[in-house]
């Protein structure tokens, strides 16, 4: 008779004690999940293996299984174990993410755009619609002054000076919950980066995303590199400095600027589709609010 144990693992986040058990490769014939509670099936060698496992958990045995039961357990669970085991691996094997700023942790579009239009009919005359003016979501602001043939210093002095002005009655903010989310991910040990089109300069007059600013290791911005997104320089730097794995690397953008920047590094993408879906574009990831990064990480204490 071949017999299997049933644990019950008791704490305040289970799951981060059954990727230590999945680590030291211990074979699980069962699993069921409820709240702060785990229960798995595992054979003789296993129990031994967990219990030499130092851990504040409480792990205790509810019951045996004889050879009969387990084959039965065993056909019943197996594609979801292999299922919630791939997860398991996914979360231990992705620790390191790098965000794009606009339209992913601050609300830029709608503010940025509008009074931009404001502050270029003020200091020229003249009228962009908004295709043109879309163009600044993948651009920087050099490039976009550029293509709209803007280069006198004096009419860009004047520019800056009324948007400056627009933006403080309508300012750009951090989307709900980012803050929280930054913080849970910095607790966990992740980490993290921000890799923008905008300038250090542009960047600081985002009051909301500068008070929480310390909580990123690495910031690249624009100016700081030869050539920003999509180039992939500044990931690269980022990559290089703080000697990460690029296949436990995700960078979180909007854009097709941003797959290509991560393609082009080498790390992956995942999209963060809450203000600004495209159907075609492709990632690794996708992402429909905020919180849906907390399941790619894993929780380390």
């Amino acid at each position: 008779m071949i017999n299997r144990y049933k644990l019950v693992i008791t704490g305040r986040n289970p799951d981060y004690f059954l990727k230590k058990i999945i680590k030291k490769k211990i074979n699980i014939y069962d699993l069921e999940k409820s709240h702060k509670k785990i229960y798995i099936v595992v054979d003789e060698v296993g129990l031994d293996d967990i219990r030499s496992i130092k851990t504040s958990y409480k792990i205790q045995v509810v019951g045996r299984l004889g050879l009969a039961r387990v084959e039965y357990v065993i056909k019943k669970y197996m594609l979801f174990l292999i299922f919630f085991v791939f997860g398991i691996f996914v979360n231990i094997f992705l620790s390191n993410i790098i965000f794009d700023v606009d339209r992913t942790l601050v609300n830029s579009y709608g503010p940025e755009l509008s009074t931009l239009k404001e502050a270029l009919y003020l200091a020229t005359g003249n009228y962009y619609d908004d295709a043109i003016m879309k163009q600044l979501t993948v651009l920087t602001t050099d490039k976009f002054f550029q293509t709209i043939g803007i280069s006198n210093q004096d009419t860009l002095n004047k520019i800056n000076h009324y948007w400056g002005e627009l933006l403080k009655k309508h300012p750009v903010t951090m989307f709900p919950n980012i803050p929280e989310l930054l913080t849970y991910l910095s607790e966990q040990e992740v980490f993290l980066g921000i890799v923008t089109s905008r300038t250090r300069e542009e960047l600081e007059e985002i009051t909301d995303l500068i008070k929480i600013l310390p909580i990123f290791s690495s910031v690249i911005t624009s100016d700081l590199v030869s050539c920003p997104k999509p180039n992939p320089e500044s990931i690269l730097t980022i990559l290089d400095k703080f000697q990460l794995d690029p296949k436990e690397t995700v960078y979180v953008g909007d854009s097709n600027v941003d797959l290509l920047t991560a393609t082009s590094a080498g790390v992956l993408f995942a999209y963060a589709s809450w203000d600004n879906y495209d159907d075609t574009l492709t990632y690794d990831f996708v992402l429909k609010e905020p919180k849906d990064l907390k399941k790619l990480f894993l929780r380390s204490k």
